[in-house]
Protein backbone atom coordinates (compact mmCIF):
# COMPACT_ATOMS: atom_id res chain seq x y z
CA UNK A 1 0.00 0.00 0.00
CA UNK A 2 2.84 2.37 0.83
CA UNK A 3 4.33 1.76 -2.63
CA UNK A 4 1.02 2.58 -4.26
CA UNK A 5 0.63 5.76 -2.22
CA UNK A 6 4.20 6.84 -3.09
CA UNK A 7 3.62 6.22 -6.77
CA UNK A 8 0.33 8.10 -6.91
CA UNK A 9 1.73 11.07 -4.98
CA UNK A 10 4.85 11.17 -7.13
CA UNK A 11 2.77 11.24 -10.30
CA UNK A 12 0.33 13.84 -9.01
CA UNK A 13 1.93 16.56 -11.14
CA UNK A 14 3.91 14.24 -13.38
CA UNK A 15 4.12 14.63 -17.15
CA UNK A 16 3.14 11.03 -17.93
CA UNK A 17 -0.19 10.57 -16.14
CA UNK A 18 -1.17 13.78 -14.39
CA UNK A 19 -3.56 12.97 -11.55
CA UNK A 20 -6.05 15.00 -9.61
CA UNK A 21 -7.92 14.13 -6.40
CA UNK A 22 -5.19 11.75 -5.16
CA UNK A 23 -7.05 10.76 -2.02
CA UNK A 24 -10.21 9.83 -3.92
CA UNK A 25 -8.25 7.81 -6.42
CA UNK A 26 -6.46 5.91 -3.63
CA UNK A 27 -9.83 5.11 -2.02
CA UNK A 28 -11.00 3.59 -5.30
CA UNK A 29 -7.73 1.81 -6.06
CA UNK A 30 -7.27 0.29 -2.58
CA UNK A 31 -10.96 -0.16 -1.87
CA UNK A 32 -10.63 1.35 1.60
CA UNK A 33 -12.18 4.33 3.36
CA UNK A 34 -10.90 7.87 3.10
CA UNK A 35 -10.05 7.84 6.81
CA UNK A 36 -7.83 4.80 6.31
CA UNK A 37 -6.00 6.51 3.45
CA UNK A 38 -5.21 9.55 5.63
CA UNK A 39 -3.99 7.27 8.42
CA UNK A 40 -1.74 5.42 5.98
CA UNK A 41 -0.36 8.73 4.70
CA UNK A 42 0.46 9.81 8.25
CA UNK A 43 2.27 6.53 8.94
CA UNK A 44 4.16 6.96 5.69
CA UNK A 45 5.32 10.46 6.70
CA UNK A 46 6.49 9.18 10.07
CA UNK A 47 8.52 6.44 8.37
CA UNK A 48 10.10 9.04 6.09
CA UNK A 49 11.07 11.24 9.05
CA UNK A 50 12.56 8.22 10.81
CA UNK A 51 14.65 7.34 7.78
CA UNK A 52 15.84 10.95 7.50
CA UNK A 53 16.88 11.07 11.15
CA UNK A 54 18.70 7.77 10.80
CA UNK A 55 20.65 9.10 7.83
CA UNK A 56 21.63 12.24 9.75
CA UNK A 57 22.89 10.18 12.70
CA UNK A 58 24.93 8.02 10.35
CA UNK A 59 26.49 11.10 8.67
CA UNK A 60 27.35 12.67 12.04
CA UNK A 61 28.95 9.42 13.16
CA UNK A 62 31.07 9.24 10.01
CA UNK A 63 32.07 12.90 10.40
CA UNK A 64 33.14 12.28 14.01
CA UNK A 65 35.28 9.33 12.94
CA UNK A 66 36.85 11.51 10.24
CA UNK A 67 37.73 14.29 12.69
CA UNK A 68 39.17 11.75 15.15
CA UNK A 69 41.40 10.32 12.42
CA UNK A 70 42.56 13.80 11.44
CA UNK A 71 43.47 14.60 15.07
CA UNK A 72 45.47 11.37 15.29
CA UNK A 73 47.18 12.30 12.03
CA UNK A 74 48.12 15.74 13.35
CA UNK A 75 49.48 14.39 16.61
CA UNK A 76 51.56 11.81 14.76
CA UNK A 77 52.80 14.52 12.36
CA UNK A 78 53.96 16.88 15.10
CA UNK A 79 55.62 14.15 17.17
CA UNK A 80 57.29 12.69 14.07
CA UNK A 81 58.63 16.07 12.95
CA UNK A 82 59.98 16.86 16.43
CA UNK A 83 61.71 13.50 16.72
CA UNK A 84 63.24 13.90 13.26
CA UNK A 85 64.46 17.38 14.19
CA UNK A 86 66.10 16.07 17.36
CA UNK A 87 67.80 13.25 15.47
CA UNK A 88 69.04 15.64 12.79
CA UNK A 89 70.29 18.19 15.35
CA UNK A 90 72.28 15.45 17.12
CA UNK A 91 73.75 13.85 14.00
CA UNK A 92 74.23 16.83 11.64
CA UNK A 93 76.63 19.78 12.18
CA UNK A 94 75.09 23.15 13.15
CA UNK A 95 73.68 25.17 10.30
CA UNK A 96 73.34 28.93 10.00
CA UNK A 97 69.74 28.86 8.87
CA UNK A 98 67.18 26.60 10.53
CA UNK A 99 63.70 26.02 9.18
CA UNK A 100 60.97 23.94 10.77
CA UNK A 101 58.42 22.28 8.49
CA UNK A 102 55.78 19.78 9.55
CA UNK A 103 54.33 17.35 6.97
CA UNK A 104 51.93 14.45 7.20
CA UNK A 105 52.10 11.16 5.27
CA UNK A 106 48.90 9.75 3.73
CA UNK A 107 47.26 6.67 5.18
CA UNK A 108 43.92 4.91 4.74
CA UNK A 109 41.45 4.14 7.54
CA UNK A 110 38.08 2.55 7.93
CA UNK A 111 36.38 5.79 6.94
CA UNK A 112 38.32 5.91 3.62
CA UNK A 113 40.53 8.88 4.50
CA UNK A 114 43.51 9.55 2.27
CA UNK A 115 45.05 12.81 3.39
CA UNK A 116 48.39 14.56 3.15
CA UNK A 117 47.99 17.60 5.38
CA UNK A 118 50.88 19.90 6.34
CA UNK A 119 50.22 21.00 9.92
CA UNK A 120 51.99 23.75 11.87
CA UNK A 121 52.64 23.63 15.58
CA UNK A 122 49.81 25.08 17.68
CA UNK A 123 50.27 28.72 18.73
CA UNK A 124 52.36 29.10 21.84
CA UNK A 125 52.85 31.87 24.35
CA UNK A 126 55.90 34.09 24.18
CA UNK A 127 58.91 32.23 25.44
CA UNK A 128 61.09 33.75 28.17
CA UNK A 129 63.93 35.91 26.94
CA UNK A 130 67.45 36.34 28.23
CA UNK A 131 68.60 39.67 29.63
CA UNK A 132 72.32 40.43 29.97
CA UNK A 133 73.95 42.95 32.29
CA UNK A 134 77.69 43.34 31.80
CA UNK A 135 80.64 45.73 31.81
CA UNK A 136 83.25 46.04 29.07
CA UNK A 137 86.69 47.65 29.07
CA UNK A 138 89.70 47.62 26.76
CA UNK A 139 90.57 44.22 28.25
CA UNK A 140 87.19 42.68 27.34
CA UNK A 141 84.16 41.79 29.42
CA UNK A 142 84.38 41.92 33.19
CA UNK A 143 83.34 38.30 33.72
CA UNK A 144 82.69 38.43 37.51
CA UNK A 145 79.98 41.07 36.99
CA UNK A 146 78.16 39.36 34.09
CA UNK A 147 74.52 38.65 34.92
CA UNK A 148 72.48 36.55 32.47
CA UNK A 149 68.94 35.86 33.60
CA UNK A 150 65.59 34.88 32.14
CA UNK A 151 62.94 37.58 31.97
CA UNK A 152 59.24 37.15 31.30
CA UNK A 153 56.27 39.48 31.07
CA UNK A 154 55.91 39.34 34.85
CA UNK A 155 59.63 39.41 35.67
CA UNK A 156 61.31 41.86 33.30
CA UNK A 157 64.26 44.23 33.45
CA UNK A 158 63.46 47.11 35.80
CA UNK A 159 65.20 49.54 38.11
CA UNK A 160 65.04 47.15 41.08
CA UNK A 161 67.00 44.42 39.31
CA UNK A 162 69.46 46.89 37.75
CA UNK A 163 70.20 48.70 41.02
CA UNK A 164 70.79 45.38 42.78
CA UNK A 165 73.22 44.35 40.02
CA UNK A 166 74.95 47.75 40.15
CA UNK A 167 75.44 47.51 43.91
CA UNK A 168 77.09 44.07 43.71
CA UNK A 169 79.16 45.11 40.67
CA UNK A 170 80.51 48.25 42.34
CA UNK A 171 81.43 46.22 45.41
CA UNK A 172 83.25 43.66 43.25
CA UNK A 173 85.18 46.34 41.35
CA UNK A 174 86.23 48.08 44.55
CA UNK A 175 87.49 44.79 45.99
CA UNK A 176 89.58 44.18 42.86
CA UNK A 177 91.01 47.73 42.72
CA UNK A 178 92.62 49.50 45.65
CA UNK A 179 90.83 52.33 47.40
CA UNK A 180 92.83 55.02 45.60
CA UNK A 181 92.12 53.64 42.14
CA UNK A 182 89.64 55.52 40.00
CA UNK A 183 86.60 53.59 38.73
CA UNK A 184 84.18 55.07 36.22
CA UNK A 185 81.08 53.39 34.72
CA UNK A 186 79.48 54.79 31.58
CA UNK A 187 75.67 54.49 31.38
CA UNK A 188 73.21 55.31 28.62
CA UNK A 189 69.78 56.84 29.17
CA UNK A 190 67.73 53.69 29.72
CA UNK A 191 64.75 54.19 32.03
CA UNK A 192 66.08 51.92 34.77
CA UNK A 193 69.42 53.77 34.74
CA UNK A 194 67.77 57.11 35.56
CA UNK A 195 65.54 56.29 38.53
CA UNK A 196 65.33 59.35 40.74
CA UNK A 197 65.66 59.29 44.50
CA UNK A 198 62.52 59.89 46.54
CA UNK A 199 63.70 63.39 47.49
CA UNK A 200 64.23 64.37 43.84
CA UNK A 201 60.78 63.42 42.57
CA UNK A 202 58.58 66.47 41.98
CA UNK A 203 54.91 66.73 40.96
CA UNK A 204 54.11 66.80 37.25
CA UNK A 205 51.24 68.08 35.17
CA UNK A 206 49.50 64.74 35.55
CA UNK A 207 49.52 65.14 39.35
CA UNK A 208 46.37 66.31 41.09
CA UNK A 209 46.11 69.69 42.74
CA UNK A 210 46.02 68.03 46.18
CA UNK A 211 49.27 66.15 45.50
CA UNK A 212 51.01 69.37 44.44
CA UNK A 213 49.78 71.19 47.55
CA UNK A 214 50.96 68.34 49.78
CA UNK A 215 54.43 68.40 48.18
CA UNK A 216 54.72 72.14 48.86
CA UNK A 217 53.43 71.80 52.43
CA UNK A 218 55.90 68.99 53.22
CA UNK A 219 58.73 71.33 52.24
CA UNK A 220 57.21 74.26 54.16
CA UNK A 221 56.68 76.32 51.04
CA UNK A 222 53.83 78.79 51.58
CA UNK A 223 51.31 79.54 48.85
CA UNK A 224 47.94 81.34 48.68
CA UNK A 225 44.91 79.08 48.86
CA UNK A 226 43.41 80.66 45.75
CA UNK A 227 46.36 79.47 43.58
CA UNK A 228 45.28 77.31 40.65
CA UNK A 229 47.15 74.23 39.49
CA UNK A 230 49.27 76.08 36.90
CA UNK A 231 50.46 78.59 39.52
CA UNK A 232 51.28 75.78 41.94
CA UNK A 233 53.40 74.05 39.28
CA UNK A 234 55.31 77.26 38.67
CA UNK A 235 56.02 77.41 42.40
CA UNK A 236 57.22 73.78 42.29
CA UNK A 237 59.60 74.53 39.41
CA UNK A 238 61.01 77.51 41.29
CA UNK A 239 61.75 75.36 44.36
CA UNK A 240 62.54 72.00 42.80
CA UNK A 241 65.58 70.21 44.29
CA UNK A 242 68.63 69.10 42.35
CA UNK A 243 68.17 65.83 40.51
CA UNK A 244 69.80 62.84 42.17
CA UNK A 245 69.70 59.34 40.71
CA UNK A 246 69.62 56.11 42.66
CA UNK A 247 72.49 54.74 40.59
CA UNK A 248 74.67 57.73 41.54
CA UNK A 249 73.86 57.22 45.22
CA UNK A 250 74.81 53.52 45.07
CA UNK A 251 78.03 54.22 43.16
CA UNK A 252 79.00 56.94 45.61
CA UNK A 253 79.12 54.39 48.44
CA UNK A 254 82.01 52.62 46.70
CA UNK A 255 83.70 55.78 45.32
CA UNK A 256 82.66 54.89 41.79
CA UNK A 257 82.03 57.65 39.25
CA UNK A 258 78.97 57.45 36.94
CA UNK A 259 79.31 59.03 33.48
CA UNK A 260 76.07 59.46 31.53
CA UNK A 261 75.95 59.63 27.75
CA UNK A 262 74.03 62.40 25.99
CA UNK A 263 70.54 61.43 24.94
CA UNK A 264 70.21 59.70 21.55
CA UNK A 265 73.99 59.21 21.30
CA UNK A 266 74.38 55.44 21.56
CA UNK A 267 77.27 55.71 19.06
CA UNK A 268 79.39 56.93 21.99
CA UNK A 269 78.88 53.68 23.93
CA UNK A 270 81.46 50.98 23.09
CA UNK A 271 79.30 48.17 24.46
CA UNK A 272 76.68 48.78 21.74
CA UNK A 273 79.16 47.48 19.14
CA UNK A 274 79.77 44.44 21.31
CA UNK A 275 76.03 43.74 21.62
CA UNK A 276 75.76 43.76 17.84
CA UNK A 277 78.53 41.20 17.43
CA UNK A 278 77.14 39.10 20.27
CA UNK A 279 73.66 38.91 18.71
CA UNK A 280 75.13 38.01 15.33
CA UNK A 281 77.23 35.25 16.91
CA UNK A 282 74.16 33.77 18.61
CA UNK A 283 72.16 33.91 15.35
CA UNK A 284 74.88 32.05 13.47
CA UNK A 285 75.55 29.38 16.10
CA UNK A 286 72.06 28.80 17.53
CA UNK A 287 70.58 25.54 16.17
CA UNK A 288 68.61 24.11 19.09
CA UNK A 289 66.70 27.28 20.14
CA UNK A 290 66.89 26.21 23.77
CA UNK A 291 67.46 28.84 26.41
CA UNK A 292 70.28 26.98 28.15
CA UNK A 293 72.15 26.60 24.86
CA UNK A 294 71.72 30.29 24.05
CA UNK A 295 73.09 31.17 27.48
CA UNK A 296 76.14 28.99 26.83
CA UNK A 297 76.72 30.76 23.49
CA UNK A 298 76.59 34.15 25.22
CA UNK A 299 79.10 33.03 27.84
CA UNK A 300 81.32 31.52 25.14
CA UNK A 301 81.39 34.83 23.23
CA UNK A 302 82.17 36.88 26.32
CA UNK A 303 84.99 34.63 27.50
CA UNK A 304 86.53 34.46 24.01
CA UNK A 305 86.70 38.26 23.53
CA UNK A 306 90.34 39.35 23.50
CA UNK A 307 92.03 42.69 24.12
CA UNK A 308 92.36 43.45 20.41
CA UNK A 309 88.63 43.21 19.66
CA UNK A 310 87.63 45.11 22.80
CA UNK A 311 90.13 47.88 22.07
CA UNK A 312 88.77 48.27 18.54
CA UNK A 313 85.36 49.17 20.00
CA UNK A 314 86.89 52.00 22.04
CA UNK A 315 88.97 53.27 19.11
CA UNK A 316 85.81 53.50 17.02
CA UNK A 317 84.10 55.53 19.74
CA UNK A 318 87.15 57.84 19.95
CA UNK A 319 86.82 58.55 16.21
CA UNK A 320 83.12 59.32 16.54
CA UNK A 321 83.84 61.59 19.50
CA UNK A 322 86.48 63.51 17.54
CA UNK A 323 84.02 63.93 14.69
CA UNK A 324 81.49 65.49 17.07
CA UNK A 325 84.15 67.79 18.51
CA UNK A 326 85.18 68.96 15.05
CA UNK A 327 81.57 69.69 14.15
CA UNK A 328 81.14 71.68 17.37
CA UNK A 329 84.27 73.74 16.63
CA UNK A 330 83.02 74.57 13.13
CA UNK A 331 79.68 75.59 14.56
CA UNK A 332 81.15 77.77 17.30
CA UNK A 333 84.00 79.42 15.36
CA UNK A 334 82.73 79.76 11.79
CA UNK A 335 78.94 79.70 11.76
CA UNK A 336 77.67 81.18 15.03
CA UNK A 337 79.62 84.49 14.72
CA UNK A 338 77.88 85.17 11.39
CA UNK A 339 74.43 84.28 12.62
CA UNK A 340 72.19 87.24 13.35
CA UNK A 341 70.68 87.34 16.81
CA UNK A 342 66.93 86.83 17.00
CA UNK A 343 66.68 89.85 19.25
CA UNK A 344 68.14 92.26 16.68
CA UNK A 345 65.69 94.21 14.60
CA UNK A 346 66.25 95.45 11.04
CA UNK A 347 64.19 97.40 8.55
CA UNK A 348 66.04 96.07 5.53
CA UNK A 349 63.81 94.40 2.96
CA UNK A 350 66.65 92.00 2.05
CA UNK A 351 66.24 90.26 5.39
CA UNK A 352 62.59 89.43 4.81
CA UNK A 353 61.80 85.78 5.33
CA UNK A 354 60.12 85.45 1.95
CA UNK A 355 63.34 86.53 0.19
CA UNK A 356 65.02 83.20 1.05
CA UNK A 357 63.51 80.18 -0.67
CA UNK A 358 64.36 76.46 -0.91
CA UNK A 359 67.04 75.88 -3.53
CA UNK A 360 69.09 78.99 -2.75
CA UNK A 361 72.85 78.38 -2.37
CA UNK A 362 75.10 80.26 0.11
CA UNK A 363 78.35 81.13 -1.75
CA UNK A 364 81.65 82.75 -0.91
CA UNK A 365 81.76 86.06 -2.78
CA UNK A 366 85.56 86.04 -2.81
CA UNK A 367 85.53 82.89 -4.95
CA UNK A 368 83.60 81.97 -8.10
CA UNK A 369 79.88 81.85 -7.18
CA UNK A 370 77.57 78.96 -7.91
CA UNK A 371 76.25 78.72 -11.46
CA UNK A 372 72.60 79.36 -12.34
CA UNK A 373 70.70 78.11 -15.33
CA UNK A 374 67.49 78.54 -17.25
CA UNK A 375 68.32 76.24 -20.19
CA UNK A 376 70.66 73.27 -19.82
CA UNK A 377 71.68 70.02 -21.49
CA UNK A 378 71.49 66.83 -19.42
CA UNK A 379 71.84 63.10 -19.77
CA UNK A 380 68.62 61.45 -18.62
CA UNK A 381 67.63 57.81 -18.02
CA UNK A 382 63.92 56.99 -18.27
CA UNK A 383 63.01 54.62 -15.43
CA UNK A 384 59.24 54.27 -15.56
CA UNK A 385 56.90 55.80 -18.14
CA UNK A 386 54.16 53.99 -20.02
CA UNK A 387 54.04 56.21 -23.09
CA UNK A 388 56.73 57.83 -25.23
CA UNK A 389 58.30 61.19 -24.36
CA UNK A 390 58.54 63.80 -27.09
CA UNK A 391 59.77 67.43 -27.17
CA UNK A 392 57.28 69.60 -25.33
CA UNK A 393 56.73 67.10 -22.51
CA UNK A 394 56.71 68.72 -19.04
CA UNK A 395 57.76 67.21 -15.70
CA UNK A 396 58.77 68.33 -12.21
CA UNK A 397 62.53 68.70 -11.67
CA UNK A 398 64.01 67.92 -8.23
CA UNK A 399 67.60 69.14 -8.01
CA UNK A 400 69.22 69.49 -4.54
CA UNK A 401 66.57 71.45 -2.57
CA UNK A 402 64.93 73.13 -5.58
CA UNK A 403 61.66 71.90 -7.09
CA UNK A 404 60.64 73.49 -10.42
CA UNK A 405 58.75 72.55 -13.58
CA UNK A 406 60.82 71.91 -16.72
CA UNK A 407 60.08 71.09 -20.33
CA UNK A 408 61.88 68.85 -22.83
CA UNK A 409 62.99 71.46 -25.39
CA UNK A 410 64.57 68.97 -27.80
CA UNK A 411 66.11 65.49 -27.92
CA UNK A 412 69.75 65.60 -28.98
CA UNK A 413 70.90 61.97 -29.11
CA UNK A 414 70.22 58.42 -27.91
CA UNK A 415 72.93 56.59 -25.95
CA UNK A 416 73.58 52.85 -25.61
CA UNK A 417 73.11 51.97 -21.93
CA UNK A 418 75.79 49.27 -22.01
CA UNK A 419 78.56 50.88 -24.07
CA UNK A 420 77.79 54.60 -23.67
CA UNK A 421 78.07 55.17 -27.44
CA UNK A 422 75.76 57.49 -29.35
CA UNK A 423 73.42 55.40 -31.50
CA UNK A 424 70.94 57.93 -32.98
CA UNK A 425 71.02 61.67 -33.46
CA UNK A 426 67.92 63.81 -32.92
CA UNK A 427 65.42 61.04 -32.17
CA UNK A 428 61.74 61.89 -32.45
CA UNK A 429 60.96 60.37 -29.04
CA UNK A 430 62.39 58.37 -26.14
CA UNK A 431 60.74 55.70 -24.00
CA UNK A 432 61.20 53.60 -20.90
CA UNK A 433 64.67 52.10 -20.20
CA UNK A 434 66.35 54.41 -22.75
CA UNK A 435 69.17 56.87 -22.13
CA UNK A 436 69.31 60.15 -24.01
CA UNK A 437 70.85 63.61 -24.00
CA UNK A 438 68.15 66.27 -24.03
CA UNK A 439 67.83 70.02 -23.68
CA UNK A 440 65.63 71.27 -20.84
CA UNK A 441 64.12 74.68 -20.20
CA UNK A 442 62.44 75.94 -17.06
CA UNK A 443 58.74 76.42 -17.70
CA UNK A 444 58.44 79.66 -15.74
CA UNK A 445 59.92 82.50 -17.78
CA UNK A 446 62.60 84.56 -16.09
CA UNK A 447 63.20 81.92 -13.41
CA UNK A 448 66.67 80.46 -12.90
CA UNK A 449 67.92 77.93 -10.37
CA UNK A 450 71.32 77.11 -8.93
CA UNK A 451 73.07 74.20 -10.65
CA UNK A 452 76.49 73.02 -11.76
CA UNK A 453 77.69 70.47 -14.32
CA UNK A 454 77.93 67.04 -12.76
CA UNK A 455 81.66 66.72 -13.49
CA UNK A 456 82.39 69.94 -11.63
CA UNK A 457 80.10 69.56 -8.59
CA UNK A 458 78.10 66.27 -8.43
CA UNK A 459 75.88 67.38 -5.53
CA UNK A 460 74.49 70.27 -7.60
CA UNK A 461 74.48 68.37 -10.90
CA UNK A 462 72.28 65.34 -10.28
CA UNK A 463 68.48 65.47 -10.46
CA UNK A 464 65.29 63.44 -10.74
CA UNK A 465 62.14 63.96 -12.81
CA UNK A 466 58.69 63.35 -11.32
CA UNK A 467 55.25 63.09 -12.89
CA UNK A 468 51.98 62.36 -11.06
CA UNK A 469 53.86 61.52 -7.88
CA UNK A 470 56.17 58.95 -9.55
CA UNK A 471 59.88 59.17 -10.26
CA UNK A 472 60.05 58.73 -14.03
CA UNK A 473 63.71 59.54 -14.69
CA UNK A 474 67.11 60.36 -13.21
CA UNK A 475 69.77 62.51 -14.82
CA UNK A 476 72.87 64.65 -14.55
CA UNK A 477 73.62 68.14 -15.85
CA UNK A 478 76.17 68.19 -18.68
CA UNK A 479 76.23 71.87 -19.68
CA UNK A 480 74.45 75.10 -18.73
CA UNK A 481 73.35 76.85 -21.94
CA UNK A 482 71.93 80.07 -20.51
Amino acid sequence: MFHIINFVESEKNGPVIPLCNVTDRLVKMLDISEKSVRRLKQELHQLREKETNEKQRQEMKEQGETEANVRVLRSRTISLSISKHRESSESNPPAKNFCRRHTASAFSSSSKIDLSIPQALPPQKKRPRLAVSALISVKGYHIPSVDIWSCTEEHNMDSTHFLSWLDSTCATLRDEIDEKGRIAICLDNATWHNTLTKESIIPKRSSTKGEIQKWLQDRKIHFPEKFVKAQLLQLVCANCPRKEYMSDRIAKKYAVEIIRLPKLHCSLDPIELSWNNLKQFVRDQNTTFRQDDVKQLIEQFMVAMDDKLATSYFHHVYKVEEMYKTADEIMEEEIEPHMQSDSEETDSEDDEENEILPGFILCNIQQEPCGVGLVFDAQVTILEHKSIICPGYSAVLHIHAAVVEVQFKKLITLINRNTGERIQEHPRFIKQNQVAIARFELSQSGQAICMEPFKRFPQLGRFTLHDEGRTIAIGKVLEIIE
